[in-house]
């Protein structure tokens, strides 16, 4: 299941229950079906956070790593040391 229409019942429990629709799609794509429906579980809650945390990791060590395009081709990749940070910052 990637997505759903809802009926106008469906829209008026969402409001009321303070969801947006943003928050169906994040069931949709990360809950576990049921048949019945789709439930953010425990353990998807578990695998959700551990994604994040690689994530999260990935981020830290690709921090000031700087790739370069020309188009759709990568060129070069280097670390920029920080005149090249704050010069590459400023004039994007």
């Amino acid at each position: 299941m990637t997505t759903v229409r809802l009926t106008t019942h469906a829209g008026q429990r969402l409001r009321q229950r303070g969801m947006r629709e943003s928050d169906l799609a994040f069931i949709l794509a990360n809950g576990t079906d049921v048949g019945r429906g789709v439930i953010i579980t425990e353990h998807d809650t578990a695998n959700i956070e551990r994604e994040a945390r690689n994530l999260i990791e990935t981020a830290h060590n690709l921090k000031d790593k700087l790739l370069v395009v020309n188009r759709d081709v990568a060129i070069t990749t280097f670390h920029a040391d920080r005149r090249q940070h704050r010069r590459l910052c400023r004039a994007a």
